[in-house]
């Protein structure tokens, strides 16, 4: 299965930006789950090759945004806000590991897809953790702080709206 990467319109909301990011985290996740399925060599080549790069290259953006620009701007939220965002910051460190071996797979699978037998039992073991974690801290951070992040003013969910955008092109 192959995913088409391209430039898309711009999100209205600072809230709608960290969505699309959530919507790639659950693609990208359905798509490495779907790796082991009986794809032809060219189409598992390119396909982990997106996965890796967007799980090596786009989500550390993610995470930072998370801890680097919205936790700061909600360091005046309510105490269950600031323990959401602690939590969220741990479970980025815990979840480290798990997604070096999914990179470290689609890395291997995007230069030789007949390895796709021999790593599809790790494989599927690491998305099925990763699924489970990721649902977790992404509802977490759509229940407990995308509220936050609406309750700032629209200036400030603008100006963080900016950084995020400028971390994507710097």
């Amino acid at each position: 299965m192959l995913v088409t990467l391209g430039t898309r319109s711009a999100p209205v909301d600072l809230v709608d930006l960290l969505l699309e990011c959530h919507h790639r985290i659950r693609r990208f996740l359905a798509l490495a789950g779907a790796l082991t399925a009986g794809w032809q060599d060219d189409e598992i080549r390119v396909t982990a090759a997106q996965i890796r790069r967007y799980f090596a290259d786009g989500l550390p953006l993610h995470v930072a945004d998370e801890d680097e620009t919205i936790a700061p701007a909600l360091a005046g939220a309510p105490p269950a806000v600031i323990e959401a965002m602690g939590q969220m910051s741990r479970e980025h460190v815990e979840m480290a590991p798990a997604i070096e071996r999914l990179i470290d797979i689609c890395a291997q699978l995007a230069a030789d897809p007949r390895q796709q037998a021999a790593l599809a039992p790790t494989l599927t073991a690491t998305v099925t953790e990763l699924t489970r974690r990721f649902e977790s801290h992404l509802a977490l951070e759509e229940q407990m702080v995308f509220p936050a992040v609406l309750a700032l003013p629209h200036s400030v969910r603008e100006e963080l709206r900016g950084a995020i955008q400028r971390r994507r092109v710097g």
